[in-house]
């Protein structure tokens, strides 16, 4: 008997391994496959044409495998968490990948085409779509009241709307190429506190357009040849540097926002080390440097209330940004004037004498 206690405390010990379930050797399809899955199992699907649309509902991960050049699927609806899908394309899909009130999703490595909505995320958080291409969609992705997800190192092409958040915010759209959207590469509708940083944009009409969104961050990228760069109605507070508008203007209606840092870096140009406020390189800009630190002389101005005070001399490739400079105050100590002092002096004496008297007796 004790043996098999022991035994049995070893077996419970062992982490559970998940299983490799592989379609169509063990199931025909991958809805099957999913429906007997168990958290945590890997789906593995061969090659092939897979004409269903799958309804993801536990925490499973579902791959291709030999990529999404070799495997097709109608698309997938996830209402779990903790999913991964990778390595398929979705053509011609009215929701090519829904994702529906979960936390945590991964998507990548997906090639996704002339669909409505190529990746649909509604009321979710922790989201990661990476490394994807969405070609010919009517919407690329669309986030709506999703918050803390990243859109990531995408290429976007020929879509009407690339991305478009609506009502999310804390989210981060970095390292994606963006080329010939027909409407906007991004639109951020009623959503602030967004990120979006080292994107390149091409030859779109509206590369970034901001509705009543405030408290953005852009900044590395690069507009070439857009309609407009950045389309910005009332939105506010966002800091703006650091960027390249290249044939590419700017409008701005009835918003105040930030066109250079809010503080002072040290950063190199030109082999040289300078301390000043970053802002954007502007195509047109036609401002002399005197001191060759790659900073204008003169601002830029978009309208009286958006001005780049700073304007990079070159393309923002030529500055390496070290670390915020501004200089940190000195901690200062607070000294009592002599008559409070002398007064907690003469307390403190008082109290010492009373405290002897009463020995005393």
């Amino acid at each position: 008997m004790k043996y098999l206690i022991i035994l049995g405390t070893i077996i419970l010990l062992i982490p559970c391994v998940s299983a490799q379930i592989y379609v169509p050797d063990d199931y025909p399809y991958i809805q099957w496959a999913v429906n007997n899955a168990s958290e945590g199992d890997t789906i593995v699907v061969r090659d092939g044409f897979y004409d269903e649309y799958v309804h993801v509902l536990k925490g499973v991960t579902i791959t291709s495998q030999n990529g999404p050049a070799n495997c097709e699927v109608g698309g997938f609806y996830v209402d779990a968490d903790g999913v991964t899908i990778d390595g398929f394309t979705i053509n011609g899909s009215t929701y090519g990948v829904y994702i529906d009130s979960v936390e945590s999703c991964r998507v990548y490595d997906m090639v996704i085409k002339y669909s409505e909505y190529g990746i649909f995320i509604k009321n979710s958080m922790l989201c990661e779509i990476y490394n994807n291409t969405f070609l010919g969609n009517t919407y690329g992705i669309l986030l709506n009241s999703s918050t803390d997800s990243s859109i990531t190192d995408n290429e976007f092409v020929k879509n009407d709307h690339s991305i478009f958040l609506n009502d999310s915010s804390d989210n981060d759209i970095s390292g994606n190429h963006f080329e010939h959207s027909k409407y906007y590469s991004i639109l951020c509708k009623r959503s602030d506190s967004n990120s979006i940083e080292d994107n390149e944009f091409f030859q779109d009409n509206v590369s970034v357009m901001l509705e009543s969104s405030n408290y953005l961050l852009i900044d590395d990228n690069i507009f070439t040849n857009c309609n407009y760069s950045l389309h910005l109605t009332n939105s506010s507070y966002s800091e703006i540097y650091l960027n390249d508008f290249m044939d590419s203007p700017v409008y701005s209606s009835n918003s105040i926002n930030h066109w250079n840092t809010t503080v002072a870096y040290l950063y190199e140009y030109n082999g040289n080390q300078y301390v000043n406020y970053i802002g954007n390189h502007w195509s047109d800009y036609t401002g002399s440097d005197v001191n060759g630190d790659g900073i204008g002389d003169t601002p830029y101005t978009i309208d009286q209330h958006n001005v780049d005070h700073h304007p990079l001399i070159d393309s923002k490739d030529y500055y390496l940004i070290r670390f915020e400079a501004a200089p940190t105050p000195t901690p200062t100590v607070s000294v009592p004037e002599y008559p409070e002092f002398a007064s907690i002096t003469a307390t403190v004496c008082i109290l010492l004498v009373a405290a002897r008297f009463l020995r005393i007796f």
